[in-house]
């Protein structure tokens, strides 16, 4: 699993990353402290949090056929739960 950072005063609850995953992605799971999703192209996202730090790990699929879309939807929810644009994201992520 990655981690990535985020935003100060962002929520981390279950409740809150559970609802971003659904809006993402159109359902999520929850097993174990972890919540579990898919979508076209991607097998399995999978997103854990301990309150002050998020957890992503993603398995795509082989040759999927809409990249260019699945990027989009995964930097928009990534945007969305971390309340930072790739840019930003990538700039922090320098620093660690």
């Amino acid at each position: 699993m990655r981690e990535y950072p985020t935003k100060k005063g962002i929520d981390l609850s279950p409740a809150t990353i559970e609802l971003k995953m659904k809006d993402a992605f159109g359902d999520c799971k929850s097993r174990a402290g972890e919540f579990i999703s898919s979508y076209p192209g991607i097998k399995e996202i999978r997103v854990k949090s301990d309150g002050k730090k998020l957890f992503i790990e993603v398995q795509n699929e082989e040759k999927p056929k809409n990249s260019e879309q699945i990027l989009k939807i995964y930097n928009a929810f990534l945007e969305s739960i971390t309340g930072l644009n790739a840019k930003e994201r990538k700039k922090k992520l320098a620093k660690i």
